[in-house]
């Protein structure tokens, strides 16, 4: 697993001569199958970003980099309408609100990928800045029960959150007993 914040920033990696001029900006995953499309890159040396990489091409994602067969992998984006339209209509999925019983329940802060498949597995959420500080980020496992609407995310009732153990109760060693 890995998070999309990790990825960002990551090199790519060619699998038999090394690292590639380039760096994932953005990652682009489609929100009805819950899975990654593909990543947006650039040329560090360039100011704008016109390329991309399917996912499909990626061979393993590792600390050093995401490596990829070769760097005909990666497509220019003015090259292919379908990825050039589906760039135009794209919206990431952090900073989507939560909504629980009509209420704002959080906002989603990264999401949890699966690294052979691409699949997205939860995401991670902040509740607010004092829950976060105190006790860390929630989980909210990709489900049935969760409904995608327009820049928002609906629960069902039957849906709950997995409480992260961090923020200042992990540092200071604070017993979640007492």
């Amino acid at each position: 697993m890995i998070k999309e914040s990790k990825l960002i920033g990551m090199t790519l990696l060619d699998k038999r001569y090394g690292a590639l001029n380039y760096e994932i900006v953005q990652t682009i995953y489609c929100l009805r199958e819950f899975k990654i499309i593909g990543f947006c890159v650039k040329n560090p040396k360039s100011e704008k970003w016109n390329e991309f990489l399917f996912f499909e091409k990626v061979k393993d994602i590792t600390n050093e980099g995401v490596v990829i067969s070769s760097v005909e992998d990666i497509l220019n984006i003015e090259d292919c309408e379908d990825i050039h339209e589906l760039l135009k209509s794209y919206k990431k999925i952090i900073g989507y609100e939560i909504y629980a019983n009509n209420k704002i329940f959080g906002i989603v802060k990264d999401v949890l990928i699966q690294i052979k498949s691409g699949k997205i597995l939860g995401l991670i959420v902040s509740e607010g800045v004092f829950d976060d500080l105190i006790h860390g980020y929630s989980f909210l496992p990709i489900i049935e029960e969760i409904i995608l609407e327009e820049c928002k995310i609906l629960l069902e009732e039957s849906v709950r959150m997995i409480q992260q153990e961090g923020g200042f109760k992990k540092i200071l060693g604070i017993d979640k007993l007492n």
